[in-house]
């Protein structure tokens, strides 16, 4: 029988505290990254990188983005998978324009999520990894706001997240008949309009239907991750996992968590029969202590104390 996750363990989950992101060319996607404004803070010093070439970029308090050279898991330009990064209004606005200047393609994705209805801007990095940018006041410069991960099973995904590790639903989508409804009526234009990896069409075959096809949005869950959001969004089509043994790589998202609360996480995923590399120490860099796990999506996830 699923265990719960002990109650004083979620909120020792204080949020995102990085992303490692797979590129093609390091010196590319570093030129590229500065321009949006992060800092570098060292290279080849991020464990779950391995043997890669990798850098370290600073992105808002406490939180960093890893750019690790390899080759990308699956074609990121059709998946939901993506960065969100905070920053003042003022400043994004200005951040889009020079980009634009640049010649570097904005999008305008629609997504399911209220709070992004009106907060729609997008960007590829050299490698084809999605980035969006947020607008939020008060925010520090460049801070991650939210990440968003694909998975071939969301009930599984949902079990994970909200019942195992106890992060709180915010918001979902595909579980009403509204949901549905509402992207049927968007049409063709709803799948242009909507984030690439957010929709699918519905191919029908019963001889009592008029439409061949319906649009259908992809089921999605919202979670609230201290400061931060996940979004956990169904796949639209198979993509290539990493082997069962292999519980640490990139890309990877980690979530920050204190040394009582690694050390509890680690004996819980242990109860529940989770396969997980750790809690492993590290003697410099970012992080000091670590612990690898995939999600029932195969995403690598690593939970660490920051120093």
């Amino acid at each position: 029988m699923l265990q719960k996750t002990p109650p004083s363990l979620n909120t020792k989950i204080k949020g995102i505290s990085h992303v490692v992101v797979d590129v093609e060319s390091l010196d590319v996607a570093e030129k590229f990254y500065d321009a949006l404004g992060f800092a570098s803070v060292g290279h080849d010093q991020w464990p779950v990188a391995g043997a890669a070439p990798s850098a370290t970029l600073e992105a808002g308090a406490g939180q960093y983005v890893v750019l690790a050279k390899g080759p990308a898991r699956n074609d990121p330009r059709i998946s939901a998978a993506h960065t969100a990064y905070a920053l003042p209004k003022g400043a994004r606005d200005n951040l889009v324009e020079t980009l634009t200047t640049k010649g570097v393609a904005v999008h305008r994705f629609r997504e399911d999520r209220p709070s992004e209805a009106g907060d729609n801007v997008y960007i590829d990095d050299p490698s084809g990894n999605r980035i969006q940018l947020v607008a939020r006041d008060g925010a520090p410069a460049l801070s991650i706001d939210h990440a968003g991960l694909e998975t071939n099973n969301i009930l599984w995904s949902r079990e994970f997240y909200q019942t195992w590790l106890g992060l709180p639903v915010e918001h979902r989508v595909g579980w009403k008949t509204d949901d549905y409804l509402a992207a049927k009526s968007l049409g063709e234009k709803g799948m242009e309009a909507a984030m690439p990896g957010s929709r699918y069409w519905n191919e029908r075959y019963s001889q009592f239907e008029t439409e061949k096809k319906a649009l259908r949005p992809c089921p999605q869950l919202y979670f609230t991750v201290g400061g931060t959001s996940l979004a956990v969004y169904l796949a639209s089509r198979q993509y290539q996992a990493p082997r069962d043994d292999v519980l640490s790589g990139t890309p990877c998202l980690g979530l920050s968590t204190t040394d009582e609360g690694l050390k509890q996480m680690a004996g819980f995923l242990r109860e529940q029969e989770r396969a997980i590399e750790g809690p492993v120490t590290h003697a410099k860099g970012p992080i000091a202590a670590s612990l690898s796990v995939k999600d029932p999506g195969a995403n690598f996830l690593e939970f660490c104390v920051l120093r």
